[in-house]
This record gives C-alpha cells, sequence and structure tokens, in this order.
C-alpha cells in the first residue's frame, strides 16, 4: 500500500486488502501495537507511554491506514491498536504534516502511485 496522504484508496483497498500477505502485515501491527500499548505505554496514548521515537517511525504508517483503511476494519480485533492509529493520525503536528503536503501542489505527484488512488 503506498503511502499516499492526499487522497484515498478505497478502491484499491478492495483488493490489497484481500491478498494473504497485507492481511498478515496488518494482524502482526495490531498485535504488536496493542502488545506495546499494553505492556509499556499505560502513562500516554503512545507505544511507550509518551511520544517517542517508535511513535515518529509508526506515524506514517497511519496514513496508509486511513487512506485505504479509514474504518480500521483490517485490525478490528485489536481496538488498542485502532486507538493508536487514531492517535496518531489526529496529532496536530501529523495533520500539519498533511497540510504541508497538499501545498506541495501536483509537482510531487508520482504518477505510477496515483492509480491507487480513488479518482
Amino acid at each position: 500500500l503506498p503511502h499516499h496522504c492526499l487522497g484515498k484508496g478505497l478502491n484499491h483497498a478492495v483488493e490489497a486488502l484481500a491478498k494473504k500477505d497485507v492481511i498478515d502485515d496488518m494482524t502482526r501491527l495490531g498485535q504488536l501495537w496493542t502488545d506495546l500499548r499494553t505492556k509499556y505505554g499505560q502513562s500516554g496514548d503512545f507505544l511507550f507511554g509518551s511520544f517517542g521515537a517508535a511513535d515518529c517511525m509508526f506515524a506514517p504508517v497511519s496514513v496508509r491506514f486511513m487512506t485505504y483503511d479509514p474504518e480500521l476494519a483490517s485490525i478490528a480485533a485489536f481496538p488498542v491498536a485502532q486507538q493508536y492509529v487514531r492517535t496518531l493520525y489526529q496529532m496536530p503536528d501529523m495533520q500539519q504534516w498533511i497540510e504541508d503536503a497538499k501545498a506541495e501542489g501536483d509537482d510531487t505527484y508520482l504518477p505510477y502511485y496515483e492509480v491507487y488512488i480513488d479518482k
């Protein structure tokens, strides 16, 4: 699932989210995030409580989820992970990043990725 924060890829998601390797990746992430939040994240909203490097690494992944699976159905078995994705995506810095991407304009579009985004 290519990274794309300026559109929705729901049509592509129907096919992509049915693939075993994608399902396995989503399940692995859902379990990982649930385990980390449960074991280490009780003091805050992030994997280890306070926002840190691990959250920085997964922030772009939250965009992929919200682009292709905004209802987070692919990780429905992991409500803790669902909330983590929503928390990352709704962070003011993340929303600013998305707004900055929108301001870049068409010069940054890569045609081979645009085929995955709903028109």
